[in-house]
């Protein structure tokens, strides 16, 4: 039976068949067609084959593409390998090459860009002492600072500005220098010995501006009297804030202002228990009939807490307490007879000048043998050594 060649498919007759003609002359044709290939010079090759004769063309064709940069790879190159070889071989100069002086030249140039900018860059972060006047100061930086729209510069002031202040760095011209917000800086707003900031701006035929050293929003009357601080258009800003009032004594008792704790009382009552009157005797009433036992007078505006017992002696009727402040009842009591004294607490609202009237009476009937019983009186506030006027009516 017959067989195929591998790359060419081609009949080979086995040895037991008769040779056919036309078997032979396909095989001639293959082979012709093979001889003439057509090459695709976008194939690319990927090793050392194998490959038929196709592919070997076409890879020729695609490196010879590669090595002439051409477009197609039967077009003529630009140059052939003897231009390049006698290109290189030329000693220098020649086309295309720079000369040892021009090369050396251009790197001078190159580097003095970069000294030049060092040097720009050295002049704006050096602090620089200045000196001239105290109104029209002078900086020298070795000609290294120019005139040029936000370049920043440093110096150390040699004095205080006793008015309007310029600015001239490097011979280059006197212009104002002036506060960020653009007024001038006022006398001693440049202080000897102190480092300023500023910024060149190239408006209004050129100034620099002094860039502040903090930001903030407080402005001097928010600081103390005397004390320097900084905000954002400023620094140096003397305070004007005057605490010399700020006191324990101008201070209402246990509030806290800055560290300082006040010990006054305001001119009027306030509830408390410091006692401002007080008494030990017992007050009381045989009558069926409402009598005074005790009156005073009030002489702050304010509220006072009243402090009392009231009882009744023996077990028979109620006692009664009624207690008037400019006639009108503000208080009132009944109670009957208890072996456990009550200590009433009453905060009482004063108007200076009010009268009070205490009084008190029971419902039974006995001589001396019943009655209402009213001790421990007092009144107390928040203060001390307030005084109060007390009258005794009457002592039971």
């Amino acid at each position: 039976m017959a067989t195929q060649t591998t790359n060419l498919g081609l009949v080979k007759p086995a040895d037991n068949e008769t040779a056919d003609i036309q078997v032979i002359n396909n095989n001639m044709d293959i082979i012709d067609t093979e001889l003439t290939p057509t090459a695709d010079s976008t194939q690319s090759p990927s090793g050392n084959g194998p490959g038929k004769l196709v592919q070997w063309v076409s890879w020729l064709t695609n490196r010879i593409k590669a090595i002439t940069g051409k477009t197609n790879w039967w077009d003529t190159p630009s140059k052939t390998l003897e231009d390049l070889n006698t290109h290189i071989n030329t000693a220098a100069p020649h086309s295309g090459h720079e000369t040892p002086a021009g090369a050396q030249a251009k790197a001078n140039a190159a580097a003095a860009v970069v000294q030049a900018n060092l040097d720009s860059h050295l002049a704006e972060s050096t602090i620089q002492i200045a000196s001239g006047t105290a109104n029209a100061i002078t900086v020298t930086t070795g000609g290294n600072f120019t005139y040029t729209q936000g370049k920043c510069l440093k110096f150390k002031a040699t004095a205080d500005n006793t008015g309007n202040v310029t600015l001239n760095v490097d011979n280059k011209g006197a212009v104002p220098l002036l506060k960020l917000d653009g007024s001038q800086i006022p006398a001693s707003g440049i202080k000897s010995g102190k480092v300023y900031e500023v910024y060149y701006d190239s408006a209004s035929g050129g100034r620099f501006f002094v860039l502040p050293k903090a930001s903030g929003s407080a402005v001097a009357s928010d600081v103390r009297l005397g004390k320097t601080f900084s905000n954002d258009s400023d620094s140096d800003i003397v305070g004007t804030l005057d605490l010399t009032n700020l006191i324990p004594a101008n201070i209402v008792n246990g509030v806290n202002i800055a560290g300082v704790t006040g010990t006054a009382y305001p001119p009027y009552y306030m509830p408390g228990d410091n006692p401002i009157y007080a008494e030990n005797v017992i007050r009381g009433s045989y009558s069926q009939t409402e009598e005074e036992i005790l009156n005073f007078t009030v002489n702050n505006n304010g509220t006072i807490r009243a402090k009392y017992i009231f009882n009744k002696n023996m077990s028979s009727g109620t006692a009664y307490l009624n207690i008037y402040k400019n006639s009108v009842l503000l208080s009132n009591k009944a109670v009957p007879y208890s072996s456990t004294d009550v200590t009433y607490v009453e905060d009482w609202p004063v108007n200076a000048g009010d009268v009070f009237s205490i009084k008190s009476y029971i419902n039974s009937s006995g001589g001396y043998t019943y009655r209402s019983i009213f001790k421990q009186f007092k009144l107390c506030v928040a203060q001390a050594n307030i005084s109060i006027g007390v009258n005794t009516c009457k002592i039971v």
